[in-house]
């Protein structure tokens, strides 16, 4: 809805994120680092340039790759002096391969943009996250957009807001069509578990009709072998006089 888009010509690029708190270790040595859902475009988007080894790739997105790229002080704190390209570690408990470690940034006292990783944004949701919308997609905390002209930051600004309303609106849509085909589902669910029911019931009632006749036809049987027989023995005992 950003880039390349209608909406927000002014908008030359665009790279959501997904945090979440995680817990890495590698060998005996572990930390906790903030861990980053992210997606290609985020290395220009947010100026995050790989010292080795690669960024996230498309591929990488697509297939929901367990794959990790490591800031400078985790790639220390984990690795030492040692290469981590090719090395794997485990992200609340799940194992990750190291692709590339990250130029260091630096900081300040409160925060370090080296105590970073960051894993492609599907991974990020699917295995280490849950943060669903009602339509089933990806939720993301943080759009970062990028423009060309420094120029243009309000109207970029101005864009980027009238699109997301826009993408609201669309999901709130959605999500209303969604909440009526699922009660309209419940409803066919609860008219076949009726249906069902009633077909049992209709089975049962035949079947008590059926037993009824067969008990009918069974005295009457019983009713003329007991009138036969008393027949019989008339005619015998008259023969035998």
């Amino acid at each position: 809805a950003l880039q390349d888009s209608p909406f927000a010509p002014s908008v030359s690029a665009v790279a959501p994120e997904l945090s979440t708190s995680a817990q890495l270790v590698a060998g005996r040595k572990n930390t906790s680092p903030t861990v980053i859902g992210v997606t290609p475009e985020y290395q220009f988007v947010r100026n995050f340039p790989v010292e080795s080894g690669r960024f996230i790739g498309p591929g990488h997105v697509e297939s929901s790759a367990m794959v990790a790229v490591l800031g400078s002080s985790v790639a220390r704190d984990l690795y030492g002096f040692r290469s981590p390209i090719g090395q794997t570690l485990r992200i609340n408990g799940r194992q990750f391969d190291v692709v590339g470690v990250l130029k260091e940034k630096g900081g300040s006292s409160f925060f370090s943009f080296d105590d970073r990783v960051m894993i492609p944004i599907t991974t990020a949701y699917y295995r280490l996250s849950s943060q669903r919308t009602t339509q089933g997609s990806i939720s993301v905390q943080t759009i970062n957009v990028q423009i060309e002209d420094v120029s243009q930051i309000d109207a970029a600004l101005a864009e980027v807001a009238a699109a997301m309303t826009e993408v609201l609106t669309v999901t709130a849509r959605s999500g209303s069509t969604q909440r009526r085909l699922e009660l309209t589902r419940d409803n066919l669910q609860v008219a076949k578990i009726n249906l069902e029911s009633y077909i049992s019931q209709a089975e049962d009632v035949d079947l008590a009709e059926a037993i009824l006749r067969f008990n009918s036809q069974e005295l009457g049987f019983r009713a003329a072998l007991e009138s036969s027989t008393r027949i019989q023995r008339i005619t015998i005992l008259d023969y035998l006089r």
